[in-house]
Parts: structure tokens; sequence; C-alpha cells
């Protein structure tokens, strides 16, 4: 049962990663203000 559950929050963090990186690559100037957080 944890690992079902531990999947499903990597798939969910997964998802949020790629919806926020979607974001970034329309808005270029947040990646500036966030160096920290692209290079992680």
């Amino acid at each position: 049962r944890r690992v079902e559950e531990l999947e499903a929050r990597v798939i969910d963090l997964e998802r949020r990663l790629n919806e926020r990186a979607v974001e970034q690559q329309k808005t270029p100037h947040i990646v500036n203000e966030m160096p920290a957080e692209r290079a992680a």
C-alpha cells in the first residue's frame, strides 16, 4: 500500500514539475529571477 501511495506522490510531483517547466518556458523572466530552482 505505501509503495503505491509513494508512486502516486512521485507521479503527482512530476506532473507539477512538468507544468512548472512549461510555465517557465512561457515566461523566461521567472527563470532569471530564480536561478537556484532552475539549477536544482
